[in-house]
This record gives structure tokens, C-alpha cells and sequence, in this order.
């Protein structure tokens, strides 16, 4: 749900481990604009990776980079912008995928937002558009440019449309 700017400008003091957030465009220079300062969830396989990354720097003091663009000597580099995209490289070439963007995985984020059910308004705050109540169809704007269709999609609709007329067929025979 990042941008670019935001992972390389964050710090260690815009992550809360006991509350499972992270305050995303807190440096106004990782903004895109004033909507892209907020506080997002963090979903468990990234929470892992932070605590893992939190204990392996030596628990640091808040003021460090959460991605800094080096790996350290001594240190696996499990969140240096350059370690994790040469782990995502391996892993995707693993599974006979091509590489996407940091773009790219902002639309796969907003696809899976709307995947979970996510409502288009709390999917365009997370991703850090301007919110519906200061641009209208700024909900619409999210949905229409940032998300697409997933594999299982249209067999899901044809479950859920089978779902809904054999509910209504049982209502209307009552």
C-alpha cells in the first residue's frame, strides 16, 4: 500500500509492534499529498518480517531507516531496499514469474483489498488517495485504476449469483 518514497523514508519509530501499524508519510517529503500520511495494519506475514528484522538491528532506537538502502555487513539486510528486491527476484523467478513494481504491487494490494471485501473507502485511505470526503469519487478512482481481476474471480461471481437465485428461488416458494 506504499509508495516507493514512503518504504525508503520510513523509520523505526513509524512502526508499532504492539498495536500491529505502521504511520506511513511522516516525512512531508514522502508524500504525494496530505492523504498519504496515515496509519496502516500490518497483515501478519509483514509483521513477522519486522519483528525478525526488529531483533535482528538490535532492537533500534527509532530514528533508523526501516529499509535502509545497504545492507549492513553483519546483518542479513532482511529490510534493505536492495535485500528485498533481490530476495523478491529469486523468489519470483523460483515460481517461473516475472518481477513486478513497487507500483505494480500497490495495484496487486489494491486488488486484494477488494478481493477481501474491503470498502472502497477504507481500500482509498489505506492506499493513501485523497479520501472521498475531500475529493468525490476519489472510492471510484481506487477501484477503477488500482485494482484488477484475480484468477478465481469470475468463478467466485458465478458461485455467488447461484448462491443469491437459489436464495431468492427459496424466498419466493416460501
Amino acid at each position: 500500500m506504499a509508495r516507493a518514497e514512503q518504504i525508503r523514508r520510513a523509520r523505526w519509530q513509524d512502526v508499532d509492534l504492539k498495536v500491529d501499524a505502521i504511520e506511513l508519510g511522516v516525512d512531508p517529503d514522502a508524500r504525494k499529498s496530505d492523504a498519504a500520511h496515515r496509519v496502516i495494519p500490518a497483515v501478519p506475514p509483514l509483521l513477522a518480517l519486522l519483528k525478525r528484522a526488529y531483533l535482528e538491528a538490535g532492537r533500534p532506537d527509532g530514528g533508523e531507516l526501516l529499509c535502509p538502502p545497504r545492507y549492513r555487513a553483519r546483518k542479513s539486510g532482511l529490510l534493505s531496499t536492495n535485500g528485498l528486491a533481490k530476495r523478491a527476484r529469486t523468489q519470483w523467478g523460483a515460481a517461473k514469474l516475472e518481477p513486478i513494481t513497487l507500483q505494480e504491487c500497490r495495484h496487486t494490494a489494491a486488488t486484494w483489498l477488494d478481493a477481501a471485501s474491503v470498502s472502497p473507502k477504507i481500500a482509498s485511505y489505506l492506499m493513501g488517495h485523497t479520501t472521498p470526503s475531500r475529493q468525490e469519487g476519489a472510492a471510484t478512482i481506487t477501484l477503477a485504476r488500482y485494482t484488477h481481476t484475480l484468477p478465481d474471480d469470475i468463478e467466485r461471481a458465478r458461485e455467488q449469483l447461484a448462491a443469491y437465485l437459489a436464495q431468492a428461488a427459496k424466498e419466493a416458494t416460501g
